[in-house]
C-alpha cells in the first residue's frame, strides 16, 4: 500500500513539475 502511495506521489510531482518548467519556459521565451 505504502508502495502505491509512494509512486503515485512521485508521479505527480514530475507531472505538476514539467508543467511548471513547461510554463518557465513560455513565460521566458515571450518576455
Amino acid at each position: 500500500m505504502e508502495k502505491i502511495q509512494l509512486f503515485s506521489i512521485r508521479k505527480f510531482s514530475i507531472g505538476v513539475g514539467s508543467i511548471v518548467l513547461t510554463s518557465t519556459l513560455l513565460t521566458s521565451e515571450h518576455a
